[in-house]
């Protein structure tokens, strides 16, 4: 998927360039104490690397060394944009904490977030409410999925989602 959005139309393979995915974890995800892990992909069968071009790396967020890395993640976690190390971060920051537009800009962010994230969660919790309301039915009134489901007017991708909730539970 990456690599189709790298590619203009008409744009043959091999003008593919590298691709570099990073993850920044709040954590050490391989808790082995590094900062960086590079993952490669190998074939399996001759143990060689696999140089396709694609890159993924994860960065340990909570690594606090005295290096590049360290300074990165230490700066990461700092409030106050003057004391940022890194100029481009400093620079970034300084904009959306210490500018009218910058705030302006990140509040109509946070709040285009939080409008997607309870519009998800209003999703799930209903769904789960119907489900509660199927299953009393079902044991209260000795109805079938199927009725239950009539009995609410539960119908197309939401009567499914319940049907397979249902049937994973047993």
């Amino acid at each position: 998927m990456v690599d189709s959005k790298m590619l203009d139309e008409g744009q043959e393979f091999r003008q593919l360039k590298d691709s570099y995915i990073i993850f920044i974890y709040k954590h050490d995800k391989f808790r082995k104490g590094l900062p960086v892990y590079h993952i490669d992909r190998y074939i399996r069968e001759t143990e060689e690397l696999f140089d396709d071009g694609s890159h993924i790396i994860y960065v340990n967020g909570n690594y606090k060394g005295n290096d590049e890395i360290g300074q990165l993640m230490n700066d990461f976690r700092q409030t106050d944009s003057d004391k940022i190390h890194y100029a481009a971060l400093a620079k970034g920051v300084k904009h959306f904490k210490d500018t009218e537009k910058g705030r302006e800009q990140m509040c109509e962010a946070v709040e285009k977030y939080a409008k997607e994230y309870a519009k998800e969660y209003a999703k799930e919790y209903a769904v789960k409410e119907k489900m509660i309301s199927v299953k009393n039915l079902m044991e209260n009134m000795k109805l079938t999925v199927d009725q239950a489901l009539n009995a609410l007017g539960i119908q197309g991708d939401e009567r499914k989602t319940i049907i397979n909730q249902l049937q994973n539970r047993n």
